[in-house]
C-alpha cells in the first residue's frame, strides 16, 4: 500500500473506529467542510472534480460525510485545497491539534479607512451569521461551519488591514 494512500486514510479512519478518539467530532467537521467546499466551488463538485482530474462521482463519494468506507487520501485533500483555494478544512485539521492555519495574505487596500471599513463589514457579517444560526437556540455542525467561514473571512480582512497599515 502506498504512503500517499495511507496518508489521510490513517488520519481519517472510519467514524466508527474513532469513537474512542478525542478528535471524533472534529473529524466530522473536517469531512463536512471538505464536502461543502466541493459543493460551494463555482460550478459545483463537478467543476472541482474536473480540475482535480477525478470523476465527479468519485469525488462526491469520497467527500460524502456519511460514507465511512470511501475516504479521500492525502493527495485528494491537497488537490481540493489547491483547486478551490478554500482552506477551511486545513484550518479544522490544524485546530484538531491545537494549531491554527493562516495564509500569507499580502493584499492591501488603497487606504487605511477602506481597510477599516472592510473589517467592520465582515465583523458585522459574523454577528449576523451567528445570530441567524442561533435563531433556534442551538448551533449544529453545519451552522458551526458557516460561522467559522465568516470568521475566516474577517480574519483575512484583519490581515489586509494590518498590511495596509504597514504600507501606509
Amino acid at each position: 500500500m502506498s504512503l500517499v494512500y495511507l496518508g489521510l486514510n490513517i488520519l481519517m479512519l472510519s467514524h466508527g473506529g474513532l469513537s474512542h478518539m478525542k478528535h471524533e467530532s472534529s473529524l466530522d467537521q473536517l469531512f463536512l467542510s471538505m464536502h461543502q467546499t466541493a459543493l460551494d466551488y463555482p460550478g459545483g463538485a463537478s467543476a472541482a472534480a474536473a480540475k482535480m482530474h477525478v470523476r465527479a462521482g468519485t469525488l462526491l463519494t469520497k467527500l460524502n460525510p456519511l460514507d465511512e468506507l470511501h475516504l479521500p487520501n492525502i493527495v485528494e485533500f491537497i488537490r481540493l485545497l489547491d483547486v478551490t483555494e478554500n482552506y477551511e478544512a486545513l484550518e479544522i485539521l490544524c485546530g484538531m491539534f491545537g494549531g491554527r492555519f493562516t495564509s500569507q495574505n499580502d493584499e492591501v487596500c488603497a487606504s487605511v479607512t477602506e481597510a477599516l471599513l472592510r473589517v467592520t463589514i465582515d465583523a458585522g457579517d459574523v454577528v449576523k451569521v451567528a445570530h441567524e444560526c442561533l435563531a433556534d437556540g442551538e448551533i449544529d455542525e453545519q451552522e458551526k461551519l458557516i460561522i467559522k467561514r465568516s470568521i475566516a473571512k474577517t480574519r483575512a480582512k484583519l490581515t489586509e488591514l494590518e498590511n495596509t497599515i504597514k504600507n501606509a
